[in-house]
């Protein structure tokens, strides 16, 4: 569904952009000229494994998840995409199919601008391009030290990692502890992690007994984040 933003905002989103920051005034207003703001709805997609879709996005508000799903209906995660968000890269090299799905979590307001006028500025302001390669470039070195511990590390430092990187992402510090101000079921990080929800939630259940993580109020609270990282740090010894 279309919504309306002021264009003002719309700028703001495009000019703080790491993929447009250098490029010129004119680039970037040609950019907030072509975008467009839609909605949508909590569980549905921005688009999916297969579509035709060649848009690049921008979270503007609600959170999205990138991910894949099997032909026996085993889900996986790669990563969450939270306000300020860009993703959607990949059609500017290549026209094909998407591969993965981005799921919407919960209501979200996302910044859509059209390829064709991204290519078009890209012409007149080839050094868009440099930024655009290096954010993908980070993007990508994630997924390989995802796919990197999906492959060597047990289950525990998996999980372990996953709630380190939600403490950075979405953590607020209290006298008990970090708490996560985002509510992920442990389903939702049996998908994070590649493992069964039963292994998961015994995993949970021998830091809630060690009092290294507890749910509280229906939000995970990590008590003791060194534990979490020794986690880590056994993997390297």
């Amino acid at each position: 569904m279309k919504v309306k933003f002021d264009i003002e905002t719309i700028q703001k989103a495009i000019d703080s952009s790491p993929w447009f920051k250098d490029m010129p005034e004119q680039g970037r207003n040609q950019l907030a000229r072509a975008a467009k703001i839609k909605q949508y709805a909590k569980k549905s997609y921005v688009f999916q494994n297969g579509d035709s879709d060649t848009d690049i996005y921008c979270v503007m508000s609600g959170r999205l998840r990138l991910g894949t799903t099997s032909s026996t209906g085993q889900e996986f995660t790669f990563t969450d995409y939270n306000q300020g968000s860009w993703f959607g890269e990949a059609t500017l090299s290549i026209e094909e199919p998407r591969l993965f799905d981005v799921l919407v979590l919960e209501t979200s307001i996302v910044l859509v601008i059209p390829r064709k006028d991204v290519l078009s500025v890209g012409e007149e302001f080839p050094t868009m391009y440099r930024h655009i390669f290096i954010d993908h470039t980070v993007k990508a070195r994630g997924l390989y030290r995802l796919l990197e511990g999906i492959l060597f590390y047990p289950l525990s430092a998996r999980l372990a990692g996953r709630l380190l990187e939600q403490a950075q992402l979405h953590g607020v510090q209290t006298e008990q502890g970090v708490r996560l101000d985002i509510s992920l079921s442990q389903s939702d990080f049996a998908n994070l992690v590649m493992g069964s929800r039963p292994r998961v939630n015994k995993i949970f259940g021998q830091w809630r007994d060690k009092d290294i993580v507890v749910m509280e109020q229906g939000k995970y609270l990590i008590k003791n984040l060194a534990a979490l990282e020794d986690e880590l740090a056994l993997i390297d010894e």
